[in-house]
């Protein structure tokens, strides 16, 4: 999935990506940046040297820019114990979970999916901080199979990785999604049963 895109408009470029606190650490340094809070883009000079830098900056953290595109994996995470960071959690190279404070909600990431579990706002007044409940398991789509091998490097690991085989994933789906069709088959089923005096 290319999520990253460069737009050219009025003498400025306009880039959407996913957050990233490295990137955004870096597309700063482009002199004549500044965050679009309604597009939510940033906006820098539209001149070969700053969209040259811009470029950099997301292969560096995304493994792509918005010209080509980044093989990837889709992973399931398992978080074996509380797991706390702050202002954002990340996981293989993502953003999954972040917030801007203690008043503030948890927004989760693009392309995170919270299966099981949850997060908890453990900001302080000056400190914005996120905790991952024990037992949470997070689907993660896109992720670069680089971060995977830093993953395998770790000694601690608070979290498994499963990576997902996409054929397996879209029979997982297609099988739950008959189970489901059934199950709602034999309420009725029962109900039926239930008008006729039976069960």
């Amino acid at each position: 999935m290319n999520e990253l895109k460069i737009e050219h408009k009025d003498g400025r470029a306009y880039i959407t990506t996913p957050y990233h606190p490295g990137f955004v650490w870096k597309i700063k340094f482009i002199k004549g940046n500044w965050w679009e809070a309604d597009t939510r883009q940033w906006s820098i000079p539209d001149n070969e040297g700053a969209i040259q830098a811009a470029r950099e900056a997301m292969k560096e953290f995304f493994g792509h820019d918005d010209q080509s595109v980044a093989e990837t994996v889709n992973v399931e995470v398992t978080f074996n114990e509380y797991f706390i960071q702050g202002p954002a959690v990340m996981v293989l190279g993502k953003a999954i979970f972040r917030t801007r404070g203690k008043e503030s909600r948890i927004i989760t990431g693009d392309g995170v999916y919270l299966l099981k579990g949850g997060v908890v706002n453990e900001s302080s007044n000056k400190y914005p901080t996120v905790g991952v409940k024990v037992g949470t398991i997070v689907r993660i789509n896109d992720v670069l199979p680089s971060e995977i091998e830093k993953y395998k490097e770790q000694t601690d690991k608070p979290y498994t990785v499963e990576v997902l085989n996409l054929d397996d994933d879209k029979k997982k789906v297609k099988l739950e999604n008959e189970k489901e069709k059934l199950l709602s088959r034999i309420e009725e089923i029962d109900r039926e049963l239930a008008k006729l005096g039976g069960k």
